[in-house]
């Protein structure tokens, strides 16, 4: 397809860091961005670009959350509810009285929120079902890098629960591995230039192809229960066969944990990825 009829217009943009507070890297860019912003102007002229540490309580304590996972709170139905209790659903009403605006009427064209993760995924963006123009900018983010698109299938914006969704269109970049709360060098560098190729794209436009490989938890979305003994301590390691094979499909049979004895936990009856999704092609919208 060609560039012109990929275009969407996109002025204003949140970039997010820190939605869990033990993510560093987020935090980190958040914060270059917000020392280089005469440089973004001159880079971005059409763009108007908000920074924000979503969770500084959080990060602040070097935990993922204080009470409640921020990043599950902002479904319409948990904002529209009873007075928020935990400290993360009080923060999500913070955000949206004095950043973000209501779910129905978003100040944001685009928010973008950087994660990063301990699983070797490599640079992947992350969109959902029901933004067809994040599809579309993830589909053009994989020509410029090796990245992967994690697929989420969730066909209504209301129902997101995802900080992202706040916007009227999101994103969310998540790269790895690296510990929790730590700063890693290449991952900083990972993020920074898929974030960047990400406002190139909505400053310039770019390459969209017709044909993308994505990962997606349709229809997958069972768990596999790690051995542990009674205290919860694990009992086996993952097969070093499978280990940081993230985006690799696990078919039935095949070895994933390996026991105290050196038995093996084989992959049930149901073909499952280490980390995500069984690979599948997936259509670029056209709009």
């Amino acid at each position: 397809m060609g560039a012109a009829a990929q275009r969407c217009v996109i002025r204003k943009v949140c970039v997010v860091g820190g939605t869990h507070g033990n993510e560093y890297t987020g935090v980190f860019v958040v914060r270059k961005l917000e020392a280089m912003r005469s440089r973004l102007s001159l880079r971005f002229p059409s763009l108007e670009i908000t920074t924000l540490v979503a969770n500084e309580a959080a990060h602040r304590e070097n935990r993922r959350f204080l009470e409640e996972d921020l990043n599950r709170q902002f479904s319409a139905e948990k904002l529209s509810g009873p007075p928020a209790m935990s400290l993360e659903a009080r923060r999500a009403r913070e955000l949206i009285a004095s950043v973000f605006g209501q779910k129905a009427s978003p100040n944001f064209d685009l928010v973008v929120d950087l994660h990063t993760t301990t699983a070797n995924m490599g640079a992947t963006i992350i969109a959902d079902q029901w933004d067809a123009f994040a599809v579309r900018a993830a589909a053009h983010l994989t020509t410029k890098g090796d990245r992967k698109i994690l697929y989420n299938a969730i066909p209504s914006r209301e129902n997101s629960p995802y900080l992202a969704s706040i916007g009227k269109h999101a994103l969310q970049i998540e790269c790895g591995p690296t510990p929790q709360g730590v700063l890693r060098h290449d991952v900083v560098e990972a993020t920074e230039a898929a974030l960047f190729d990400l406002l190139e794209f909505l400053e310039n436009g770019g390459e969209v192809p017709g044909e993308v490989e994505a990962f997606t938890t349709d229809g997958s979305h069972e768990k596999l229960e790690w051995p542990v003994d009674e205290f919860g301590f694990p009992t086996a390691v993952v097969s070093k066969s499978l280990q940081d094979r993230d985006f690799m499909p696990l078919a039935p049979g095949d070895p994933v944990f390996v026991s105290y004895d050196g038995s093996v936990v084989p992959a049930a009856t149901t073909t499952l990825p280490p980390a995500a999704a069984s690979a599948s092609r997936a259509k670029s919208p056209s709009k």
